[in-house]
């Protein structure tokens, strides 16, 4: 029985791949949920560390994002 339920979870998850709206299923809005503050958090370190006053040159990446 729970391979019948994976196996109809499998086909549908499929299903929205393939019509391009793989961005809408439950299972990736939990990971972006899930995973959308630190992919941020690491971003806004990335931009201090960046501009923290020391001398080189600026990553051309975190001009773009500030």
């Amino acid at each position: 029985m729970s391979n019948l339920g994976a196996a109809r979870f499998a086909s549908r998850v499929n299903k929205e791949i393939e019509q391009e709206r793989g961005g809408e299923t439950k299972a990736v809005q939990w990971l972006i949920k899930r995973d959308i503050n630190a992919v941020s958090e690491a971003i806004r370190l990335f931009v201090e560390e960046v501009y923290s006053g020391r001398p080189g040159p600026k990553a051309v990446a975190a001009k773009l994002i500030r």
